[in-house]
């Protein structure tokens, strides 16, 4: 069976916002995109065939949230592949518990251990459905008739509701024949503190301020130009270490009582954690206490393995952290295994071989191990450039 489509392939274009990424992979004819098929068709060979159809019918969904989860679960299991392990798809667990762990992994000559893939992108439901009226306004302004002028976009907040974009766009372009690309490029080449023309269309609360920057005379009116240059947003609050937190906490007890090690892979994909998030989300967030002259470092009881009664989710013998992993961006993301010190079931030290984070007395120490890129025999900059 195959991931993919036969069928020829001759479409350039980038990638739509409301374009699923199964769908964008499968019809793009960009050699980038045909390397990221390729490795993942190359992946499913060595997938247990009875799992297959399931896995496939995730990646075809056209719901991106089942193709991340779906396309982690494949790299996960060719990492452990290629460590040496043997796997099992969906393992029975002791207890007569009828859900399953994705994974039982096998070492070379080790016990097995249970793995569990989860992604955590902190997004909820309501999240994901205000990201996606984004996304139709982006691809509304993308396919707006050639222009004059590259647009910055600033914008608070996701749409709270369904974006008029005909009459946005209308409303746009008839502010944009006001101007003349000339006369603005000759305004802000002579003056440099001169603001670029601006407009702002709203909606209810919700607005979206446009500038406006001339395109080079070859540019203009192509309809092949793009239309939208910069696009930001109000910088927000992200408390990555949460991410992690629910992740350990939500999967702790899906299983009942285990018989075996239990490690939880986090795919933080909207996240780009740092090692103290990640310890933060497991321990507790750090605390900085001045005493007079003396300065303690102590962490709240919020942690996912400590809480307020101490050690805590003590089934949950370890987890794999992979910040901002996305098949697009598989080769260059980093990996590293936090061993849980309270642990019921210590994982054994087969997966060393990756980064990893063991306690040391009362200090968690990291240690050096393969980058996953290498394990897996791509380059970092895979999958590179057209």
């Amino acid at each position: 069976m195959a991931i993919f489509s036969g069928n020829e392939r001759t479409s350039l274009a980038t990638k739509r916002e409301t374009e699923p990424n199964f769908a964008y992979l499968d019809r793009s004819a960009r050699p980038v995109m045909q390397r990221v098929r390729e490795v993942l068709e190359d992946w499913l060979a060595r997938y247990p065939a009875e799992a297959i159809p399931e896995l496939l019918a995730r990646l075809r969904s056209g719901n991106d949230v089942h193709f991340a989860s779906a396309t982690f679960e494949l790299y996960l299991h060719e990492l452990m592949t290629r460590l040496g392990c043997m796997l099992a798809v969906h393992p029975d667990v002791a207890g007569g518990v009828q859900t399953h762990p994705d994974f039982l992994v096998t070492p070379p000559g080790e016990d097995p251990f249970y793995l569990e893939a989860i992604v955590a992108s902190g997004d909820s439901e309501d999240d994901r459905k205000a990201d996606n009226r984004l996304a139709a306004v982006l691809d509304a302004l993308r396919d707006m008739s050639g222009s004059d002028f590259y647009l910055s976009l600033a914008r608070v907040g996701p749409p709270p509701q369904s974006v008029k974009t005909r009459k946005m766009v209308g409303e746009l372009q008839a502010w944009l024949a006001t101007l003349n690309a000339d006369q603005v490029e000759q305004q802000l080449e002579a003056e440099q503190k001169v603001a670029a023309p601006r407009y702002v269309y709203q909606e209810g609360d919700w607005k979206l301020r446009f500038e406006a920057y001339p395109k080079s005379a070859n540019r203009r009116g192509q309809p092949d130009s793009p239309n939208i240059g910069v696009v930001s947003t109000a910088v927000e609050n992200v408390e990555a270490w949460k991410a992690i937190y629910k992740a350990v906490r939500k999967k702790a007890t899906r299983y009942g009582t285990l018989d075996r090690p239990f490690l939880v892979a986090i795919n933080a994909g909207a996240f780009h954690l740092g090692t103290r998030d990640v310890m933060d989300g497991l321990f507790g967030q750090e605390q900085i206490l001045i005493r007079g002259q003396q300065v303690e470092a102590r962490r709240e009881k919020n942690g996912a393995w400590h809480g307020p009664q101490g050690p805590q989710n003590t089934r949950v013998s370890g987890v794999l952290v992979v910040p901002g992993w996305s098949i697009f961006h598989a080769a260059m993301r980093d990996a590293c295994v936090f061993h849980n010190p309270w642990a019921e079931r210590p994982l054994s030290a087969y997966l060393d071989r990756l980064p990893h984070a063991r306690a040391s007395g009362d200090v968690m120490q990291l240690h050096k191990g393969l980058h996953p890129g290498e394990i897996l025999e791509l380059d970092q900059s895979w999958p590179g450039d057209d």
